[in-house]
Formats: structure tokens, sequence, C-alpha cells
């Protein structure tokens, strides 16, 4: 997928239509995120019933649960999204100050993951049923990337949808 959106951003000129393009290519690379949002509710959804088990029994408590489902899952989890980001990049900009946004995009993967396991984590310690649980982690990410300033300018977002 990098590859072919790479190649429909690529070498986008620097007048007014060139930035609002690389808007649309930010737009496109941070909504890949959704993709592992989903993954994740799915996988807690499996392994929360294991889970459940456990704690019933007393073998295991929520803060070393999570803690080690992270550690298991990071090796999984980072380097998908890092290679779609370098890749993708890579095209966007033509080799111009790689160095410098292959450092913000990885650190971007990297908060973007913790974001995504957490609202993750949250919908599905809620409602626990996938049906439910991927509506809300839906939802709540579809709410979240709205207000986020790409489809609406953050000046005009209600006082309520403003990010910090």
């Amino acid at each position: 997928m990098a590859l072919v959106y790479g190649w429909i951003f690529f070498k986008l000129d620097t007048d007014e239509a060139g930035i609002r393009s690389r808007e649309g290519a930010i737009y496109i690379a941070v909504y890949q995120s959704y993709l592992m949002l989903m993954l994740e509710v799915y996988r807690l959804t499996v392994d929360i019933r294991l889970f459940d088990m456990e704690r019933s029994d007393g073998v295991v408590g929520v803060p070393s649960f999570l803690l080690g489902r992270r550690m298991a899952k990071v090796l999984e989890d980072l380097p998908i999204p890092i290679i779609f980001k370098l890749d993708f990049n890579f095209m966007l900009v033509c080799g111009v100050d790689m160095l410098r946004l292959s450092h913000l995009s990885c650190s971007q993967c990297g908060f973007s993951s913790i974001v995504r396991v957490t609202l993750a984590c949250l919908c599905v310690a809620t409602l626990e049923r996938l049906r439910c649980s991927d509506t809300d982690a839906n939802l709540l990410f579809t709410i979240q990337f709205l207000s986020c300033g790409w489809v609406v300018q953050a000046n005009q977002l209600p006082v309520y949808f403003e990010m910090a």
C-alpha cells in the first residue's frame, strides 16, 4: 500500500496545490493506523476470555496482563507501520531531508501505537464483545480523526471537540 500511495503522491509540486495534496497524503498515512486499531480490538476480544479465567483463578492481574501482552506484541505491531511510513515518506519527499522525516515518522508510529492500543483496551474492557467493541472503537477513532484538524480546521471546531 505504501508503494501505491507513494506512487500517487510522487514528486508533488511546491505550489498551493502540491501543499494541499501533501495534506491529503498525511491524512491517508495516518488513516492506516485505523486498520491496526481494528486488528488490536479483535485480538483483545479473543485474549480477554483467557484473561478473565486467569484473573478469576488469581494467576494474573490487570497491569501484568497488559504489560506482558504489550511486550509480547511490540515486535509484531511496530515493524509494519514503520516500514509503511518509511517507504511512503521516501516517495513523498523524494529523498529531501529524509533523515529528519524518518525520525519524526518513527516517533509518530510509536505514539500512534500507544494511542491505538489504549483505545482498543478501553473499548474491549468496557464492552468485551467484538461487535460492540469494534463499533465503539470505530466511533471513537472517527471522532478523534475528524477533529484533528485535517478535515475541519481546528479553529472552526466547537470547543468540546478541540484536542489539546
